[in-house]
């Protein structure tokens, strides 16, 4: 493979991984947060103020990644997504991608054990 698709194959997987990261996260919060009882309009609330410490977030990114290279940073934000991840999972004493996986399909299928839960559909 040459240095160029091995770069766009490296970069592209790190996008994909950060999306599906960062997508895994926002939908613990969500369940989280609504499984303490909180309604929508609260949740709501939440991630606009979670999307307006993005926004300090990104501007702190663009400056790393002008100082340190795109390609680095790219990947230091992955694995501080799957850090947070994985540190979120412990701390609720189950495996995040599973438990993530299984909550899902029991959605879907209706059978989830928090009756309140199966109101998000």
């Amino acid at each position: 493979m040459s240095s160029a698709r091995r770069q766009y194959a490296v970069i592209t997987g790190g996008y994909w991984g950060f999306t599906l990261t960062d997508g895994a996260l926002r939908m613990l919060v969500l369940l989280h947060f609504y499984e303490l009882g909180y309604g929508p309009l609260a949740i709501a609330s939440l991630f606009l103020f979670y999307e307006m410490f993005g926004i300090v977030t990104n501007l702190a990114g663009g400056y790393i990644g002008a100082r340190f290279g795109l390609n680095r940073t790219l990947h230091l934000g992955m694995a501080l997504q799957i850090a947070a991840l994985l540190a979120m999972g412990f701390a609720a004493g189950c495996f995040v991608p599973a438990a993530v996986a299984v909550d899902v399909k029991k959605l879907v299928d209706g059978r989830h054990p928090n009756p309140h839960f199966a109101k998000l559909c």
